[in-house]
């Protein structure tokens, strides 16, 4: 799934069956409640939630959540760990959570 441009940035690539089903998105992660209109498999907030203050953090985070699918994935950058809170998620490694199977 990873790999790397001619100067050295990481790119992100997927196998063709997978792209099929896969949806990219943007959004204005300030406006929260986020125009989603299903449960998410994976969320990617990489390095992102540094730039906000902690209780915006927190928000984002929670917000997210909520859209994200129990079993479903949330990726974060590894020094934005500590501000992932949200009960419902379990952390596999330093910038990975899983939403927990109730």
């Amino acid at each position: 799934m990873q790999g790397r441009d001619e100067n050295g940035a990481t790119l992100l690539r997927i196998v063709p069956e997978l792209r099929r089903r896969a949806r990219f998105s943007a959004l204005n992660l300030i406006e929260i409640p986020y125009p989603i209109d299903q449960d998410l498999d994976v969320i990617f907030l990489r390095n992102v939630l540094i730039y906000f203050e902690p209780d915006l953090q927190e928000r984002i985070v929670t917000a997210m959540c909520g859209h994200l699918r129990p079993g479903g994935y949330l990726f974060v950058g590894h020094t934005e760990s500590a501000v992932v809170r949200a009960p419902a998620l379990r952390q596999l490694s330093p910038a990975v959570f899983r939403k927990e199977v109730s």
